[in-house]
């Protein structure tokens, strides 16, 4: 008897790409502390070599990345013998404040009152999961799978505008829920339900099944 041909692991989906790419930058941005900025060859190179993307899959989510906000392209002169064989410009890309604020939240200058402020002074219990994002420790890793859903949400194109929103709405409503010593269970299993449709769009249903793997109401 014959064995056949081991099946191929199925491609990762276009949201997953784009949030892959935008962990990719974010984290190394964070661990270096400088504002990285990458020639676009580089920038493909990068993506390709480190997280292992075909080439149409890499320039297809980069160039959508870019005409939606979350990559910014900037322009700057080059000096010297590099202008007569390049050009007199360059173009650069890196992470826009947009794609930022998608791991790190509400920013401390922002007219609210940063939640770290609160919980400092407050039950030590209460950890930190993200740059402004906490829960009680026995959620704190449902917290973490609810920000990778919110990311894949805002970075989906099968959504529409009016959808984001809503489940955007009821992600956060959840989040905030998980601050509290006993969360108010019939709310959460009703948002829950909410987010079911979830499921069935294509680059979101990965992340909400790594929710479901972690809701303990």
């Amino acid at each position: 008897m014959t064995k056949g041909k081991p099946r191929k692991a199925p491609r990762p989906s276009k949201d997953e790409i784009r949030l892959g790419i935008l962990k990719l930058l974010y984290h190394e941005r964070v661990k270096s502390g400088t504002r990285k900025r990458y020639l676009w060859s580089k920038l493909r190179a990068k993506i390709r070599s480190e997280l292992k993307f075909t080439p149409a899959e890499t320039t297809h989510n980069l160039d959508y990345l870019i005409q939606n906000g979350l990559l910014e392209k900037e322009t700057e002169p080059y000096t010297g013998p590099r202008s007569r064989s390049f050009g007199t410009e360059r173009e650069l890309y890196g992470l826009s404040a947009k794609a930022i604020d998608l791991f790190e939240g509400d920013s401390m200058f922002s007219a609210k009152t940063p939640v770290q402020e609160i919980v400092v002074a407050g039950d030590q219990n209460i950890v930190q999961v993200g740059p402004n994002t906490y829960a009680y420790v026995q959620y704190q890793n449902l917290q973490s799978a609810l920000n990778e859903l919110l990311r894949a949400v805002i970075l989906s194109e099968e959504l529409s505008s009016e959808k984001k929103v809503e489940a955007i709405a009821e992600v956060k409503t959840i989040q905030a829920q998980l601050m509290k010593r006993e969360p108010d269970k019939t709310l959460m299993n009703r948002l829950k339900e909410a987010l079911g449709p979830l499921a069935n769009v294509a680059g979101i249903s990965n992340f909400l099944l790594n929710v479901l793997r972690h809701w303990p109401f």
